[in-house]
């Protein structure tokens, strides 16, 4: 029996990958494919050597390369989405293009063998693994919402407190949203005889997220039926300390809340405001039935993420009811403190696939995949725990809990992919990748709008020199668009994307 063992700790990347920096919604939150071969080929890669790549996609592949080998792949890669929101309102049509147009993913692997039966790490690396965003620098559909809202309570004759900023402070808000997720992966692959290799990984992986949004007050207090209780404890101090009689009525406190904004988000294109990692895995098998025919196969598991942490702050225009007084009073109100995405976990998938040497110059491979996001795209649950603020009074340690229903479906996905050999040096490459949309129309979101299906994908592969290679995929996915009809008004969700990737190769 032949064993041969690989080692493989892959990529070190120029930057973490976050949506903004990195990865936007493609197969649900997965990119169509890891590495230019691969996604050149539809994103088909269970069954055959696809490079470095092989730790994102079917660590038993790298047994597939030659024996003895070690290789170093750094690529490039763009995603170039373009996402728009439209809505009608009567006469009136509204427009939201996002702004989120261009993002580079940088990513650097190195894979060696060292003897049959070696182990040990001798690279570091990290991979995108996906994720998905927008961004109204100008304000989107829950903007327009809240600037409405705050205009009626500017216009309306009710006091406002002497001390409090204006209202107007808290219209035409940005919006955004930026999830990506990234891998560090150490796997190891071995040949069991001649027609069976085995592979597996530990992965290290940390997700990143970015959120600006606007609401109603409507829509916020909707987000949790506890809510209106949780305001109520949250609020009541402050405004005791506020007001130059302490409230001592039993009826005094928040009586509505007109708006809400919800901001936790920094400016880097390479990391997100709330910041989880953990750990996760993968196992996989690739088998020679004959000369020409592989099978493939993998399993990789549900992250098991900690909470997303981060910083942030929270904005209300509300109606607070002085029962002394016997008066409303109208203003605005902002509370910084802590952010925690709970719960927040990557799916799991099963995979499986066939590559086949049709003739000495076509090859031929094929994959399914079914990716379990119903297992952990219920809801996005966000609780933000107040610090202490001086100027409101507000104590520390107060919390809100919200929840954003998702609701997602399972995915399968299809990926065909050929290569066709034009000489010694050069290989061309063509494929097509099917995703259904996971997203049901009544949970469909502006700022989540992961619904891209289709994926029309070419690229080459070009040998510079005996060890040294070009690769290079491009993918474009046609314009597809989903409709919310869930609160009484049609949003109107179009996506479509023109993606590419470009790596350089050093075998030796």
């Amino acid at each position: 029996m032949h064993i041969r063992r690989k080692l493989v700790a892959t990529g070190v990347a120029a930057a973490l990958s976050t949506l903004s920096g990195a990865a936007i919604a493609t197969n649900g939150m997965n990119l169509e494919g890891y590495g230019p071969i691969a996604t050149a080929m539809g994103g088909a890669s269970m069954a055959y050597d696809n490079g470095v790549a092989a730790v994102m996609n079917n660590p038993a592949t790298l047994s597939l390369m030659p024996e003895g080998s070690d290789r170093v792949d750094l690529s490039l890669g763009f995603l170039g989405p373009d996402v728009e929101a439209n809505m009608s309102m009567g006469t009136a049509k509204y427009r939201w293009p996002s702004g989120g147009d261009s993002y580079y993913m940088p990513n650097i692997g190195w894979v060696t063998s060292v003897g049959r039966f070696t182990f040990g790490f001798g690279g570091l690396g990290m991979f995108a693994q996906g994720g998905m965003g927008t961004e109204f620098p100008n304000g989107g559909p829950g903007s327009l919402a809240v600037d409405g809202a705050i205009s009626g309570m500017i216009n309306d004759t009710t006091p406002e407190m002497p001390s409090m900023p204006e209202l107007s402070t808290m219209q035409n808000f940005e919006e955004r949203s930026e999830l990506g997720v990234a891998r560090i992966v150490i796997p190891l692959s071995a040949r069991v005889n001649d027609r069976l290799s085995v592979g597996g990984s530990i992965d290290w992986v940390r997700a990143n997220l970015d959120i600006k949004m606007a609401m109603t007050g409507q829509q916020f207090m909707g987000l949790n039926p506890q809510m209106s209780a949780g305001l109520q404890s949250m609020f009541t101090p402050m405004f005791e300390i506020m007001q130059t009689n302490a409230v001592s009525g039993t009826n005094s406190g928040v009586s509505n809340v007109h708006a809400a904004q919800m901001d936790f988000s920094d400016d880097s294109d390479y990391s997100g405001q709330a910041v989880g990692s953990g750990f996760a895995g993968k196992i996989g098998f690739t088998y020679k039935i004959n000369q020409d025919l592989n099978i493939g196969a993998t399993y990789h598991s549900k992250t098991a993420l900690s909470d997303l942490e981060g910083s942030a702050s929270m904005a209300m225009a509300v109606d607070y009811y002085d029962s002394d007084n016997n008066v409303t009073m109208q203003m605005p109100m902002t509370m910084t403190g802590k952010v925690s995405v709970v719960d927040f976990e990557w799916p799991s998938m099963l995979g499986i696939g066939v590559a086949y040497q049709a003739s000495d110059k076509l090859f031929i491979a094929a994959d399914i995949k079914r990716v379990n996001w119903s297992d952990v795209m219920d809801s996005f649950n966000i609780k933000f725990t107040a610090d202490a603020n001086a100027n409101f009074g507000l104590p520390a340690g107060q919390t809100v809990m919200v929840s954003m229903p998702q609701n997602w479906d399972n995915q399968t996905v299809f990926q065909l992919g050929g290569a066709y050999q034009m000489n010694d040096q050069l290989v061309l490459r063509a494929g097509f990748n099917y995703g259904s949309n996971p997203i049901p129309d009544a949970y469909l979101h502006y700022l989540f709008p992961a619904i891209v299906e289709r994926h029309f994908t070419v690229g080459f592969g070009y040998d510079v020199t005996d060890v040294d290679q070009v690769n290079f995929a491009f993918s474009h996915a046609p314009e597809v668009s989903a409709t919310n009809s869930s609160t009484g008004v049609d949003m109107v969700i179009s996506h479509s994307q023109s993606n590419w990737q470009l790596m350089y190769s050093r075998m030796f």
